[in-house]
């Protein structure tokens, strides 16, 4: 029989954001762990009251992103989840003055569908940057503070992160995350990393997703669904997506299936003006 498990996912939006009606925050988060779902909502909440707070949120929005996933970290070690061993990725989208901030620690993705100037085609434009194992900044940092990474041995398959060499210890399948203290002081680092994103009239859409979306669907393939249904509205489109991804799991893995979440976005010059 198919096994129920909890969804560890988490999303949300925060608008206006700030104390004003020009700025917004977007994010998703993928808990992972006994406990992923507590770290994703925990997770969730602190950063957006931690960035609202932050001295440095008007003048270096970049700084107050990364001291923001840093702290929340930090903060999660006086809670009574079970933080050694859970974690949860987070991608989150700070809207301002027509630009995306993009703080991103784990592999949920920030993808941008724009019309593509010579083809007129709708292309995907990937913002964030999937943080695995064996991306060689990553694992030179893994390996450099005592960790170990076994190297993906086929598609499908994740390189992981270890406390030891003969690979029986943790084995995470990310190299950054809020939580995860386990693995903290091998280089599995809370910090994100953020990307810009000035909104131009070619982009159509925003797709921010965790990576049970992204596991058997290519950025684009995922862009061009969204696109050709979002005559639907973007709730539709969502749905349409989440079924596709479901699917595609139930193809390749049988029962098991990643959770899925997603935040589409579309007429985004309305919030930037």
């Amino acid at each position: 029989g198919i096994q129920q498990k909890i969804n560890q996912d988490r999303g949300c939006v925060a608008y206006p954001f700030n104390s004003s009606n020009k700025e917004a925050l977007f994010l998703v988060l993928d808990g992972h762990g006994a406990e992923g779902d507590r770290v994703a909502e925990f997770a969730m909440r602190q950063i957006v009251v931690t960035m609202e707070k932050h001295p440095q949120l008007q003048n270096d929005p970049v700084t107050a992103m990364k001291e923001s996933f840093v702290t929340t970290n930090t903060a999660l070690m006086v809670t009574p989840i079970k933080y050694m061993t859970s974690g949860s990725t987070v991608v989150a989208a700070y809207l301002k003055n027509n630009i995306f901030y993009v703080a991103n620690a784990g592999d949920s993705r920030f993808v941008v569908a724009q019309t593509d100037e010579d083809s007129g085609k709708i292309v995907a434009k990937m913002i964030s940057r999937d943080h695995k194992p064996d991306c060689p900044d990553e694992m030179a940092r893994i390996t450099q503070w005592g960790g170990f990474v076994s190297e993906s041995p086929e598609p499908g398959i994740t390189a992981r992160v270890w406390l030891d060499a003969e690979h029986t210890l943790i084995g995470l399948a990310m190299s950054r995350s809020i939580g995860d203290h386990a693995v903290k002081n091998v280089g599995v680092i809370p910090e994100p990393d953020v990307n810009l994103h000035e909104t131009t009239p070619r982009d159509k859409f925003i797709l921010m997703a965790s990576d049970g979306v992204f596991e058997f669907i290519e950025n684009q393939e995922a862009v061009d669904i969204v696109q050709s249904n979002l005559h639907l509205g973007a709730y539709v489109a969502c749905q349409i997506l989440i079924q596709t991804a479901a699917k595609r799991w139930m193809e390749e893995e049988g029962d098991y299936r990643d959770d899925v979440s997603i935040i589409i976005m579309f007429s985004i010059a309305s919030i930037a003006l």
